[in-house]
């Protein structure tokens, strides 16, 4: 296990012991997430889970039948990766058009400043594995290049969200 695995790894386990503290600190305060949205909104949302959920079987379905002839384009854990972020992309995107994302009322400029600050952290890693020839190895992607795949999907989820915040921009002012 080389450094960089290393470095993923203890990423992905502060994220998840993040999202837990975060998840019991709302219940303990009494938070529900989903009593913010309305029926509508709820019935959006599932239709977008819905449509990630397919998205991630049909590229599980592709890179098995890839490898079942031979083709591997991925190092062990990026194509499951790259599943994931394909899925999330989906899932937002879709509840993103469809105004299921965001509660209402809610303001979507914290969120593309979140989404901004993590883009940035994201090109630095990027920048840094494009600069060190890390991404590509005997013809397949290797872990290496997460963070620029990381990076792809916050910048298309941010920018379906400044679309969607132009167009209800545009319906208000007519």
């Amino acid at each position: 296990m080389n450094e960089y695995s290393i470095g993923l790894a203890c990423g992905i386990i502060f994220g998840v012991l993040f999202l837990v503290i975060w998840f019991a600190f709302r219940k303990a305060k009494g938070i529900d997430p989903m009593e913010k949205f309305d029926e509508r909104q709820i019935a959006d949302r599932y239709k977008a889970y819905k449509s990630g959920f397919f998205a991630l079987l049909i590229f599980v379905a592709a890179d098995a039948l890839l490898k079942m002839f031979g083709v591997s384009l991925f190092e062990e854990p990026v194509g499951e990766c790259i599943a994931v972020f394909i899925a999330v992309g989906v899932f937002a995107c879709r509840a993103v058009m469809s105004d299921a994302y965001f509660a209402p009322g809610k303001s979507m400029r914290n969120f593309i400043l979140l989404y901004g600050v993590i883009c940035f952290a994201q090109l630095v890693n990027t920048v840094r594995s494009f600069t060190d020839h890390e991404l590509i190895h005997d013809g397949r992607l290797t872990i290496h290049c997460i963070s620029p795949l990381c990076l792809i999907l916050f910048l298309v989820i941010m920018i379906a969200v400044l679309i969607r915040a132009r167009q209800l921009k545009y319906e208000e002012e007519e």
